[in-house]
């Protein structure tokens, strides 16, 4: 509602001025007199010819500008603007401009504002409507919810400030996203019985890196079993492996001689640089125990860190 020269002036969606445009085209179409189709509907005469006026759209064809004037078209339009802040924003991790850059190459943008405002706004009304339906849904399913044992994968990013994430692995839902003032096995204890309240559910194990928080929340608060992730599996086992297959490798490339026994090694062995030499150790050695060690050069690219980790 708004004041102009003393008339309150109602500004109308667009879906309803398709409504009340139709309503009305019906009516003028059967003969009825505009002044009286005008008061009927609450309309000033002046606004319902001004709707009745064609609407330049540009290269749109006409029977689409047509349709789209409907309120059916409104709500298709309505409908494709969502779909596409929904699938560009939130599943493709997309930002706004993209999502303009879309309406404005598929023509669209004749029918529906694309600057970037207006779209900023809408995607973040949309993503507060998104986390309100959330809420609700996570509160009704939770009622009728069987009891599950759950195994939680946690850890912990930066943005900078610390945010502390649980997720459930077999249906990768986020059980908890949160910012906190530290990683304590209190706060973190804390944090996950909060994002479990309602959940018919216990916790029988979490999976997390070697932090020592972690494994104090997981044993100690949860008394849960603490398995810890992929890397660090891998990592306990190439200590107990790594000496003997290091042992294998330089037997096998001391076969050949010279230049043959450095060209037989892989690429990321081969260009690694020399650590100074011991008294006691020959180039290609080094080489070869650089190639088995955990205790990589720290100037070794990442991509060749992780080939010799494997």
């Amino acid at each position: 509602m708004a004041v102009d020269g003393g008339w309150v002036v109602r500004r109308r969606s667009r879906l309803e001025r398709a409504e009340q445009l139709g309503a009305a085209s019906a009516r003028l179409a059967a003969g009825q007199p505009q002044r009286q189709v005008a008061a009927d509907l609450g309309l000033a005469r002046s606004t319902l010819q001004e709707w009745c006026q064609p609407v330049a759209v540009g290269a749109a064809p006409a029977a689409l500008a047509a349709w789209v004037e409907t309120a059916e078209g409104v709500r298709w339009l309505h409908q494709l603007v969502l779909a596409a802040h929904f699938s560009i924003t939130l599943q493709g991790g997309a930002g706004v401009r993209v999502v303009c850059q879309f309406l404005e190459l598929s023509g669209l943008s004749a029918f529906v504002g694309a600057s970037y405002g207006t779209h900023q706004g809408l995607n973040a009304a949309r993503e507060e409507a998104l986390v309100a339906v959330a809420h609700e849904q996570r509160a009704a399913l939770a009622r009728g919810m069987p009891h599950r044992d759950l195994t939680v994968c946690e850890d912990e990013t930066f943005h900078p400030q610390i945010c502390l994430v649980a997720l459930e692995p077999v249906s990768g839902f986020l059980l908890l996203e949160q910012y906190a003032a530290d990683r304590k096995a209190a706060t973190w204890t804390q944090v996950l019985q909060a994002a479990l309240v309602g959940l018919n559910v216990a916790v029988i194990q979490g999976t997390s890196d070697e932090a020592t928080a972690l494994h104090r929340q997981v044993e100690m608060d949860l008394d849960a079993h603490h398995s810890p992730d992929l890397f660090h599996g891998q990592h306990e086992v190439s200590k107990a492996t790594s000496l003997h297959l290091a042992r294998q490798i330089r037997q096998a490339v001391m076969r050949g001689n010279g230049q043959q026994r450095l060209n037989s090694l892989p690429w990321h062995i081969k260009t690694l640089p020399l650590a100074p030499l011991n008294s006691h150790s020959n180039a290609l050695d080094r080489v070869v125990d650089q190639s088995c060690s955990w205790h990589l050069q720290p100037q070794v690219p990442c991509d060749r860190v992780d080939c010799c980790r494997i």
